[in-house]
């Protein structure tokens, strides 16, 4: 097994010169991103994008900081489900109001809003690598950061380092993407 080394960098200016990669446009802003249509994540994001180019030795992943995901999955009324994140093709995006609001309704929830933006946001990048929600039984060994304990986990031990079998995965695949 060869060892591997992941490096997350903004693609700035320069990384965007050395690697001549074209500019981006502005994403115009959607409170509901995801409005029940999947593909929308991908048409709204894509466009955005600094890297397009994934290969073997060149890996890039959008993430989008957005507003709320779907009427319903906003966590703003009694009744509301709270989705603080979501992944298509190879964009992801976390709902910054969505885990507000989770923060300030629910006694239960243990994170602050950063926390949760980082939780999140590392719990979609892994779904760009194979790993799966624990509500799958087969796959509980994809770790704690893939159940959804860790809004409510007292302590974060084990949800922000990746086990051997999370590291194998992710060396296991070619570039990121989902499914």
């Amino acid at each position: 097994m060869q060892a591997a080394c992941i490096a997350v960098q903004e693609a700035t200016p320069t990384i965007i010169a050395f690697w001549n990669l074209p500019s981006r446009p502005t994403t115009p802003f959607v409170r509901n991103l995801a409005n029940g249509q999947p593909a929308t994540i991908v048409c709204i994001g894509t466009p955005s994008r600094d890297v397009v180019v994934n290969t073997v030795s060149f890996w890039s992943a959008q993430g989008v900081g957005a507003f709320d995901a779907d009427p319903g999955w906003e966590n703003d009324k009694a009744g509301d489900h709270g989705c603080s994140g979501i992944v298509r093709g190879n964009v992801f995006l976390i709902f910054n109001e969505t885990m507000r609001d989770i923060v300030n309704t629910n006694p239960s929830v243990q994170r602050t809003v950063p926390e949760l933006q980082q939780l999140v946001a590392f719990h979609e990048v892994l779904h760009l690598f194979g790993l799966v929600d624990h509500s799958n039984p087969n796959n509980l060994a994809d770790g704690p950061i893939m159940t959804s304990d860790w809004h409510t986990s007292p302590n974060l031990n084990g949800y922000t380092t990746l086990n051997e079998h999370q590291i194998r995965k992710i060396q296991n695949r070619d570039y990121p993407r989902y499914p």
